[in-house]
Formats: structure tokens, C-alpha cells, sequence
């Protein structure tokens, strides 16, 4: 990950969202990454690839 500070606040934020309010949060920032962003987001920030690409 590119900025180590933005890794933090991803997963304090998603922590303090709640069902599909966080689904939703995790799906965007995927998105937001591009190709092989769910795969990032598993490995730097332990989100399951399954939940962030249902959206």
C-alpha cells in the first residue's frame, strides 16, 4: 500500500461501520483501486474478498 496512514484509516473506518454501510465502504474503496484491488485489499488490509466484491 502506497500510504501506510490511509492503511489505518481504512480499517478503523470499516471497523466502526455495520453491515451493508460497511459492505459498502469496503466495495468503494476496492473500486477505487482498480484491477486487483479486492486482492490488495486482503492482503494489506485482512478484508475478505468475497464481502468488498459484492457491490
Amino acid at each position: 500500500m502506497r500510504l501506510p496512514c490511509l492503511r489505518s484509516l481504512y480499517i478503523k473506518t470499516a471497523q466502526k461501520l455495520k453491515g451493508s454501510d460497511r459492505r459498502q465502504f469496503m466495495a468503494e474503496v476496492v473500486k477505487g483501486w482498480g484491477r486487483g484491488g479486492a486482492t490488495i485489499a486482503e492482503r494489506e488490509l485482512g478484508w475478505n474478498r468475497r464481502i468488498s466484491l459484492k457491490f
